[in-house]
C-alpha cells in the first residue's frame, strides 16, 4: 500500500512540472508573437522656417512610446546618426537646420532596453525637411532644392514674359535661390528649372517661395534628364507685393 501511495505522489509530482512547463512555454509564445510597435515618419514633408537654427523632427511610434530607453539610428542627407530616447517619452531626432534647401532622414534602426521590440514601418521610415527662405517684406522669395547634390545639378532663373532674366542662380551648391523685388514691374513672370548635369532620370525638385507677408508655398516636379535645358515649372502674377503663384508641368522645355 505504502508502494502504491509513492508511485501516486510522483506522477502528481511529474504532472504539476509538465502542466507548469506548458505555462511557461505559452508564455513564451505569446511574448514572442507580440507584434512589434512601429517607428515611422506621420508626415513625408515637414517644413520649417528659415529663422530657425536647430528643429526636433518629430518620430510617431505606434501604438504607443516606448515604456524603456531605446536608441534611434538614421541617416541625414546620407550620413549616420543616432539619438537616444528616455522611456515614455515622445521620440524627436535633433536637426541642424540653419542652413538653406532640405535635409532628408531615414530610420534605419530602433533598439529598446528591455523586453519591448520595435521595427521601422518601411513605407514610411523617410521624410524631407523643407526650410523656407526668409521673409523679406520687400521681394518674393524663392529657392530650388533637389536630392543627392553631388551627383545632380540644378540652375534656377526667374524671368519676364518675354524671357528677359530678372534673377538667376547657377551655382554648384545643393540648393539655388532667386528673388522678385516688390519695386520691379506689376505683370506676368516666369520660374525656370535647368539641368546642367545630372544622374538621376527624371530629377525630382521641390520650390519653396516666401511671400512678403510670410505665407510659404511648396511645389514640387521633375524634369527629365536632358542636359542644359530649360524646363518651366511656375509663372507668378505680380500686382505690388501681391503674387498668383500658378505650377506648370516642367517636362514641357522652353
Amino acid at each position: 500500500m505504502k508502494k502504491i501511495f509513492n508511485i501516486l505522489i510522483v506522477m502528481l509530482t511529474v504532472s504539476l512540472v509538465v502542466t507548469s512547463c506548458a505555462i511557461d512555454d505559452d508564455a513564451a509564445i505569446e511574448a514572442n508573437q507580440a507584434a512589434a510597435k512601429l517607428v515611422s515618419f506621420e508626415q513625408p514633408t515637414f517644413v520649417v522656417e528659415s529663422s530657425a537654427t536647430t528643429y526636433n523632427l518629430p518620430v510617431a511610434i505606434s501604438p504607443a512610446a516606448f515604456g524603456s530607453n531605446y536608441l534611434l539610428e538614421y541617416t541625414v542627407n546620407g550620413q549616420s546618426a543616432s539619438t537616444s530616447v528616455t522611456g515614455g517619452q515622445a521620440a524627436q531626432i535633433p536637426l541642424d537646420v540653419s542652413g538653406t534647401g532640405s535635409i532628408v532622414v531615414t530610420l534605419d534602426r530602433v533598439s529598446v532596453v528591455g523586453s519591448e521590440a520595435g521595427a521601422i514601418d518601411q513605407n514610411n521610415k523617410t521624410t524631407e525637411v523643407l526650410i523656407a527662405p526668409a521673409r523679406d517684406p520687400d521681394a518674393l522669395q524663392l529657392v530650388l532644392t533637389w536630392p543627392d547634390a553631388d551627383n545632380n545639378d540644378l540652375d534656377f532663373f526667374l524671368t519676364d514674359v518675354d524671357t528677359f532674366i530678372v534673377d538667376d542662380s547657377q551655382t554648384t551648391s545643393a540648393g539655388e535661390d532667386v528673388a522678385l523685388p516688390n519695386s520691379e514691374a506689376d505683370g506676368d513672370y516666369r520660374v525656370f528649372v535647368r539641368d546642367w548635369i545630372s544622374a538621376a532620370d527624371p530629377i525630382p525638385f521641390t520650390i519653396l517661395v516666401t511671400h512678403p507677408n510670410g505665407d510659404v508655398n511648396v511645389y514640387t516636379g521633375d524634369i527629365p534628364n536632358v542636359d542644359f535645358q530649360f524646363n518651366e515649372a511656375l509663372t507668378i502674377v505680380k500686382t505690388g507685393s501681391t503674387y498668383v503663384i500658378t505650377q506648370l508641368d516642367p517636362t514641357v522645355p522652353l
